[in-house]
């Protein structure tokens, strides 16, 4: 028997709990990172007092759309696309966390449209991440 206490290894009472907040702090790292994926970017993304207007020539007819955009965080607008034949892919607005911008879109198309309706959506890019924030649908009478 006194062989065994004499020759008996243990952990000293410092290391171990060095080793119990350890092994706390990485749990709770692994938590906190599952949670920020099953999150995503948490960005909320709001379109207010929009307007838009049609003109038109012998030629093309020229839509402009006009909202005031607020992001919770930083993020670009991408593309807009007015019905499934106009798309301006070839925006780049910057959108700053916290406050609002207001932004004009404008589509042109070939041939002339005296009434119709479309679906108006744009893509905004936040966090590396594209998703279409807002849709609206339009009826115009020219």
């Amino acid at each position: 028997m006194n062989f065994m206490r004499r020759h008996k290894k243990a952990v000293s009472p410092v290391i171990a709990v060095v080793l119990l907040i350890a092994l706390t702090a990485a749990a709770v790292g692994v938590v906190w990172v599952l949670f920020q994926n099953l999150s995503g970017s948490g960005a909320v993304v709001t379109v207010t007092s929009t307007t838009h207007t049609y003109a038109e020539n012998a030629t093309h007819t020229v839509y402009t759309w006009t909202g005031t955009i607020k992001s919770t965080s930083d993020a670009t607008i991408t593309s807009a696309s007015w019905g499934s034949s106009l798309t301006n892919s070839s925006l780049s607005i910057s959108l700053t966390g916290g406050s609002e911008k207001v932004v004009t879109i404008t589509f042109t198309s070939l041939g002339t449209h005296k009434s119709g309706s479309d679906i108006l959506s744009l893509t905004v890019n936040v966090g590396g991440n594209d998703q279409i924030v807002k849709t609206e649908s339009f009826q115009w009478n020219l």
